[in-house]
């Protein structure tokens, strides 16, 4: 089976737990072209619910059942971003709109935080130099010199 981004499915979340969404539910295939071409094992993917009021929450985006091919009209719940093993996803059952998939990135970037609109660094450190190291501070280990 093909996977790709932008493509429905409909998976099996159990079991549930917590807020976690559960059963058969159909889901948004959200991770690059490149993993999706790869051997990888996972998907990213993002769930979808027939609950419509949820399109209500910033970052969620409602889907028309003319334009999913789903049987009735959904929301794309960008908080239930997760990985899931491509193997357990079904034949796919639609592709979501090029304009709704810009929609979804909108809000995964809303939700990431990433972006010049979106992302904040809290460091003092990049207060005063304009930039931070990627990863953890170390300390310096450059040995003190003697005067």
């Amino acid at each position: 089976m093909v996977i790709e981004r932008g493509g429905i499915h409909w998976a099996d979340l159990r079991p549930p737990g917590g807020s976690r969404p559960a059963e058969r539910r159909p889901v948004v295939v959200v991770q690059s072209e490149k993993h999706d071409r790869s051997r990888l094992a996972t998907v990213v993917v993002v769930a979808v619910s027939s609950q419509t009021d949820l399109a209500r929450h910033p970052g969620n985006v409602f889907m028309p059942a003319a334009v999913s091919g789903l049987p009735r009209d959904s929301v794309v719940n960008v908080t239930t971003l997760t990985t899931f093993n491509r193997y357990d996803l079904e034949d796919r059952v639609g592709t979501v709109p090029l304009a709704v998939m810009h929609e979804i990135d909108a809000g995964l970037r809303l939700v990431l935080g990433l972006g010049p609109d979106h992302s904040r660094d809290p460091s003092p450190a990049s207060a005063s130099t304009g930039s931070r190291p990627f990863g953890p501070t170390l300390p310096d280990s450059t040995p003190a010199r003697r005067r």
